[in-house]
């Protein structure tokens, strides 16, 4: 019985995970940042890096078609098994 009450009362607890992630990213993006400045001795890194990332993730749209059907059985799970003979 005591498991299943602990059980219970961690699982009441995910939703809270959901709901403060932004709240844990707005503090691990500080850490991160003086971390970066740390190790490379560059204010200009923790800047760049992430217009870059922003920049490859807009010219990744020219690559996206999503009028484009998904071929039959490309990303099944046999499809990405290892074969066995």
């Amino acid at each position: 019985m005591v498991i299943l009450g602990l059980t219970g009362s961690l699982l009441s607890a995910i939703p809270i995970l959901f709901v403060h992630s932004p709240t844990l990213a707005a503090i691990r993006s500080p850490l991160a940042f003086g971390m970066i400045i740390d190790v490379s001795g560059s204010w200009l890194l923790p800047f760049v890096a992430p217009m870059l990332l922003l920049a490859i993730g807009g010219a990744a749209t020219f690559w996206m078609r999503p009028e484009a059907p998904f071929a039959a059985g490309a990303m099944t799970s046999s499809a990405l098994a290892p074969q066995l003979a």
